[in-house]
């Protein structure tokens, strides 16, 4: 999907008003759009009276699309060049929202589709295994805010459309253990979900937490900014994007691993219930 406008740089005098009419993003936004229900239009054609799709998972795509909107198109973009923080905000919607809305707006025989890929189904499948997927999309996150890495990301278009692609797609990868609706489409079981999403804390946090905690200003590139905006100083700034990766992302995946943990729970004394209902039956 292209859905990533193809410049960095600063834009004069940013704020709310700073919307980018991006041909590529608008255009990727657009034809995922047009193909996603162009698929469900087809299926109801070929499957009459079956309702495979409900109205809440088609808000939940457009949603996600309207994420990456907000993330690409909106002012979120161009004062991310100013400020580390906006530019934080901006990895959020792009690796933690847009993602697990995209993929819980599919429904499941779009799923069913997708496996009848053949090698690409195959591959697929191997890269969102989750030892791998957590390793792809945490040490690219974690490597992307390096400091020689991210001045350069800030710097040089290619390589800034480039990375946000990548954390785009290794966050599908690490998402799709989590909302595949079914063992069968890689799955797993609610309480190695709910380890799953626990051991995504750590990584966000240690890298924010260095951030936070840094003594200098260690993203360069933002001193050349034009103007500061809002009042924040770089190294407000630079605190402020820190805790989001620190305390925000950190409690979202702890949110989303304690849901798991309880419908676990929930269904294993769901379990217990019924066999001693049984066991009380049979004497």
């Amino acid at each position: 999907m292209l859905l990533l406008p193809f410049h960095v740089g600063f834009v004069e005098n940013p704020g709310i008003w700073s919307w980018q009419l991006e041909p590529a993003a608008i255009t990727g936004i657009a034809v995922t759009a047009f193909l996603y229900f162009r698929w469900i239009h087809h299926y109801r054609l070929a499957h009459p009276g079956e309702e495979f799709v409900s109205r809440r998972q088609q808000i939940l795509f457009v949603a996600g699309l309207a994420t990456f909107a907000i993330a690409m198109l909106s002012p979120v973009d161009p004062i991310g060049s100013y400020l580390l923080s906006m530019h934080m905000v901006q990895h959020v919607l792009l690796a933690l929202i847009g993602p697990p809305l995209l993929l819980m707006g599919m429904p499941k025989a779009m799923y069913v589709a997708l496996s009848n890929l053949g090698q690409v189904w195959t591959i697929w499948r191997k890269l969102t295994q989750p030892v791998l997927a957590f390793l792809l999309f945490n040490g690219f996150f974690s490597a992307i805010h390096l400091p020689i890495l991210y001045n350069l990301i800030l710097r040089v278009e290619v390589i800034h459309v480039a990375a946000h692609l990548l954390l785009m797609g290794t966050a599908f990868l690490s998402w799709w253990s989590v909302l595949a609706p079914g063992r069968e489409f890689g799955e797993l079981p609610q309480a190695i979900k709910s380890l799953y999403l626990l051991a995504h804390t750590v990584p966000g946090q240690i890298v924010g937490g260095v951030i936070t905690l840094a003594s200098s200003i260690i993203y360069v590139e933002y001193t050349h900014a034009p103007q500061r905006l809002w009042g924040l100083s770089l190294k407000t700034d630079q605190e402020i994007g820190g805790l989001i990766m620190w305390t925000f992302m950190g409690t979202f995946y702890l949110t989303i691993a304690a849901i798991a943990f309880y419908r676990w729970a929930a269904a294993a004394d769901n379990e217990e219930r019924k066999r001693l209902a049984r066991a009380g039956a049979s004497r």
